[in-house]
């Protein structure tokens, strides 16, 4: 089956065999089990990694922070300027709805997590002084 787009496609995520969400580009990329289909990016910005925790609830990141709920991608306001040009993110990766993590250029570390009494969900950042381009995590 051919690629729907040319060019790098830099992060997927397999929810199951008929639900594959991946990212090149400016472009998300939705597999029905049957066809790749392209699903336009409100942002418009570049996508380095995308991760699912479920059928309905994903998120993107890259030059910006993305997030799909219930078959709607929607910006997320990063606590940093992110920029292609200067400093983004690179791979995320979500624990659960509730919290995940993202690493990107010039040592940007988010941590994402709705524990904050029911408000939205907040991301603080931690700098490190290299660019952090694998993170991964483990629930109990």
């Amino acid at each position: 089956m051919p690629s729907p787009v040319e060019g790098l496609i830099s992060s997927i995520d397999i929810i199951s065999p008929s639900d594959v969400w991946a990212v090149a580009g400016r472009n998300f990329l939705h597999f029905n089990g049957e066809e790749w289909l392209v699903i336009p990016n409100p942002s418009n910005k570049e996508m380095t990694a995308i991760d699912f925790v479920s059928p309905n609830e994903g998120w993107a990141v890259g030059a910006a922070i993305m997030h799909y709920s219930e078959g709607e991608w929607t910006e997320v306001e990063s606590p940093v300027e992110l920029d292609l040009e200067k400093q983004y993110l690179l791979r995320l990766k979500m624990i659960s709805a509730a919290e995940g993590w993202a690493v990107g250029t010039l040592g940007l570390i988010l941590h994402y997590s709705t524990d904050n009494g029911g408000g939205p969900g907040l991301a603080e950042r931690f700098d490190y002084s290299a660019n952090l381009p694998w993170v991964g995590a483990h629930a109990d």
